[in-house]
């Protein structure tokens, strides 16, 4: 498998200006504003790639479970959640040191959001066509 890559755009002159190599077939984005970091879901590779936001370079490969495709930024706690969908689980990544602290059990997650007026996760679930709900304390 050959790495794919995301595209840095320039924000005020909507132009490339960087090509940065993630794992195999890149899906969800996010943006973490507590540690200015980039987080990409790699679907084929069951990986994070986290990308520092004032160097474009990779700083990390993290494994999650299989088939990574929704991820979104909880500000309320600082962590990243990942949707699994070939592993029914939702990573959780801790924003201070990346590394995988809790993996929730769902159904196919795929699509995921943070609510900031509640600090709740909401997990799209493709596979049995429902929502779940997660506490934005992942100790709850």
């Amino acid at each position: 498998m050959h790495p794919c890559s995301v595209f840095v755009i320039d924000g005020k002159t909507n132009t490339v200006i960087k090509n940065v190599n993630v794992g195999n077939d890149p899906q969800g984005i996010a943006y973490n504003s507590g540690n200015g970091n980039v987080y990409v879901a790699n679907v084929n590779s069951s990986t994070v790639s986290v990308i520092d936001g004032k160097t474009n370079k990779v700083i990390k490969s993290i494994p999650v479970g299989k088939g990574p495709t929704g991820i979104a930024y909880n500000s309320g706690n600082g962590n990243m959640y990942v949707g699994n969908g070939f592993s029914d689980t939702v990573s959780v990544i801790d924003g201070k040191t990346n590394k995988v602290i809790k993996s929730i059990p769902t159904q196919g997650p795929t699509g995921i959001a943070y609510n900031s007026g509640n600090g709740n996760m909401y997990i799209s679930n493709t596979f049995n066509n429902s929502i779940s709900v997660i506490a934005g304390d992942p100790n709850k």
